[in-house]
């Protein structure tokens, strides 16, 4: 059983806020253990500059524009075992092509932005995202003016399975989940997500912040249950978080950020449609319940499944987390907020293969292993283009809560650890953001990791690897202090 450090709310929990003078924002970039503090502003000339301005923010949504038989990203069952498809035409390679789209496969953009400082999220329906694209993305938004600099973009995939793929550039994730690169695709993606960004900035207004959370129990499962002597099913962290935005000369809501851990797997590796999937399912039905939109960000998902799953989960699940939200959002006040962000960059080294892999039943799609495999024949250097060993870790300061956005699929038990790390730090509460700005596959702690099972075989830099994600991320929020 996990330990109940984190005192999630039996039934409803409300943040009050209140007023904040602006405080000043510190941007710095670490490169490893060395904290360099960005050059492009002076801290003391940006106290004077922020003193007194007004939090505007801006919310804007989008449909990716993606073509007719893009693969998805998801499950590795959907590899072609007749071989790959070398046709130039088509969008796919090794894992076959969708069938057309179940739902719209959606993005949302919210932009915060004080004097001169402005941070952009971005939450789209997808597998997960590599830091490449959001360098892309970056790139695309400041060739349309805007003024984000690296480190103030925050991409935050939904973890849908059913996705579009054939946006990653490292070879194991082609093979075990997503397919070959295309650029065609890659082009189309990033041109919408650049879009939506600048939707939101020329959509920004004088706005007001204020979190809550809410316990929606039943929704969901440990599946490491069975396979770990530490965990049973109901050790999942079931707190719907939500992040109002209001206008400040109306009063009224005008978008909610929402974070909730559950994976986007209701639907099987049998699926050829795109989806959202459970995910996709929950926003929309939000969306409809609170009649504004809405940005769904997972949670410390990795361990963490839909309940029931299939069909029924994504007509049971959805309704429960809606009418939460709405029970919910008309309790938390809003308050205008200071904002700062700061993030940094470490290096895991080279893959290292679990002692246990292969040891069981494979999840779904579980073709993954595959590529896990092929890293093992090429000897112990295995790094880039196979897999990314570098990531951005970063921390989102909105008043007195914080942001930690996680470049894979930490499990729960990680979750309360960094939750808790962001409380100790002075935060009144602190959320996790998973499959952000990057994707390191699973993070087990070290106990779980030596339990064996699938999530700890992808861990793939070893059995330390939670501890130093938890590190990176306190010296993010380190950094937020003025």
């Amino acid at each position: 059983m996990l330990n109940e450090r984190q005192d999630f709310p039996a039934a409803l929990e409300v943040h009050d806020r209140t007023s904040l003078s602006v405080l000043p924002f510190k941007h710095y970039m670490f490169d490893g253990d060395n904290l360099m503090r960005s050059s492009f502003l002076l801290v003391c000339a940006l106290s004077l500059i922020c003193a007194g301005q007004e939090l505007r923010v801006g919310v804007a949504e989008t449909v990716l524009d993606l073509p007719e038989g893009v693969p998805l990203g998801g499950y590795g069952s959907r590899l072609r075992l007749e071989g790959p498809d070398l046709d130039p035409r088509n969008y796919h390679v090794l894992h076959h092509p969708s069938t057309g789209a179940r739902d719209p496969i959606a993005a949302q953009a919210l932009v915060f932005e004080q004097g001169p400082l402005s941070v952009a999220v971005i939450c789209l329906d997808a597998i997960g995202v590599e830091g490449l694209l959001v360098d892309d993305v970056l790139q695309a938004v400041q060739k349309r003016g805007l003024p984000l600099a690296d480190g103030q973009l925050i991409m935050a995939a939904s973890h849908t399975h059913s996705g579009p793929g054939a946006l990653s550039r490292r070879w194991a994730w082609q093979i075990g989940a997503v397919d070959r690169f295309n650029r065609r695709v890659h082009r189309r993606v990033v041109r919408s997500l650049a879009g939506v960004v600048e939707a939101a900035w020329l959509a920004r207004r004088p706005a007001r912040l204020g979190y809550g959370s809410i316990a929606v129990p039943g929704t969901t499962r440990n599946r490491r249950s069975g396979r770990s002597e530490l965990v049973d099913g109901s050790d999942v962290d079931p707190t719907l978080r939500l992040l109002r935005v209001d206008d400040a000369k109306t009063d009224a809501p005008m978008a909610v950020l929402m974070n909730f851990a559950i994976h986007g797997t209701c639907l099987g590796g049998d699926t050829s449609e795109l989806s959202g999937d459970v995910p996709g399912a929950i926003r929309r039905a939000v969306s409809a319940q609170l009649g504004i939109p809405v940005l769904f960000s997972n949670a410390a998902l990795g361990d963490v499944s839909p309940s029931p799953g299939g069909e029924r989960g994504m007509v049971e699940v959805p309704p429960q987390l809606a009418a939460a939200a709405a029970e919910l959002l008309p309790r938390i006040e809003t308050s205008a907020e200071a904002f700062a962000v700061a993030h940094n960059e470490h290096d895991f080294g080279l893959f290292r293969l679990h002692p246990d892999v292969g040891a069981g039943e494979l999840e779904d799609g579980s073709w993954g292993m595959l590529a896990a495999g092929l890293l093992v024949q090429l000897g112990p250097r295995v790094g880039e283009p196979w897999l990314d060993t570098r990531f951005r870790f970063t921390a989102l300061r909105l008043g007195e809560l914080v942001l930690l956005c996680v470049p894979g699929e930490p499990i729960v038990e990680l979750g309360y650890r960094l939750q808790a790390m962001g409380r100790a730090a002075g935060y009144e509460d602190a959320w996790v953001l998973g499959c952000c700005n990057g994707h390191m596959g699973y993070i087990a702690t070290e106990e779980e990791y030596e339990q064996g099972g699938y999530e700890a075989w992808m861990t793939f830099f070893g059995p330390e690897t939670a501890e130093q994600v938890q590190n990176q991320l306190q010296k993010a929020v380190e950094a937020l202090d003025p």
